[in-house]
């Protein structure tokens, strides 16, 4: 789930490192509308040591994640 606080659209990166050793990997760019909360189910087959997020705008944003 992705939220922000602009008041206009933002895209929203998220990158991962499946090796542990800092070779961060784009996943994949959200669109996220002003105003509205994103939500993506990564693939059952996922695995990364870490991912991050970045914004294409200064915003405050919040990303939670949930493992199952």
């Amino acid at each position: 789930m992705a939220a922000h606080s602009s008041d206009e659209d933002i895209a929203i990166t998220v990158e991962v490192d499946i090796t542990g050793y800092g070779e961060w990997k784009t996943y994949r760019k959200f669109e996220v509308p002003e105003g509205e909360l994103m939500t993506h189910r990564f693939p059952d087959d996922f695995n990364a040591y870490w991912i991050r997020t970045t914004s294409d705008k200064d915003t405050t944003a919040t990303a939670q994640l949930r493992y199952e």
